[in-house]
């Protein structure tokens, strides 16, 4: 897939033009901010940008590009990471229902499940088309434009996640708006 990137300039967090560049990967700019210190790609995608991106070649690229060898070899290496993760949550509670955002091909929800009822979301079809042959309720699409019908999440997930989002504020603000209070 080429790319054409055009450059953000700014951080996606706070937006000031105070940063850093860390280094740079496959095209990509890795930035961090100065002020607030998060770190984030530097460049403003277009619409199609991430449902191209994280096509089935980003999860079997063979190492060449920006991806995976293969994801779901490297999901199952990282299952003590995502048991740990539960035992995590379960020590705030467990029961109701749990959100992972960006579940990608469902790793993390196949081992939340034991504790609650889960639910997931990606931009990547490829993944979620995966998910779905584990019998993961999940869905394809990002966080700010799917509608819950109201529904409201006991635990809220977005494991590796944030940075890859072009908006971290309204997604904090989404997340809140969906998670139960209490």
């Amino acid at each position: 897939m080429e790319n054409t990137i055009k450059k953000l300039n700014r951080c996606r967090l706070c937006a000031t033009k105070n940063y850093s560049l860390l280094f740079t990967r496959v095209g990509y700019e890795v930035a961090k901010c100065n002020i607030c210190g998060f770190v984030f790609l530097n460049f403003d995608p277009d619409a199609s940008f991430f449902s191209n991106f994280y096509s089935a070649e980003f999860f079997n690229d063979s190492g060449t590009r920006h991806a995976y060898n293969d994801y779901e070899s490297e999901a199952q290496s990282m299952k003590k990471t995502f048991a740990n993760r539960v035992d995590a949550l379960r020590k705030y509670g467990q029961g109701g229902s749990l959100v992972d955002i960006g579940c990608a091909t469902g790793a993390f929800m196949e081992r939340a499940t034991r504790f609650w009822k889960t639910y997931g979301i990606d931009v990547s079809r490829y993944a979620i088309d995966l998910a779905k042959k584990k019998n993961l309720d999940v869905v394809c699409g990002d966080l700010l434009t799917t509608q819950f019908n109201n529904q409201k999440f006991d635990v809220v997930t977005l494991w590796d996640t944030i940075e890859h989002v072009t908006d971290p504020r309204s997604t904090l603000k989404r997340i809140y708006e969906i998670t139960n209070t209490g």
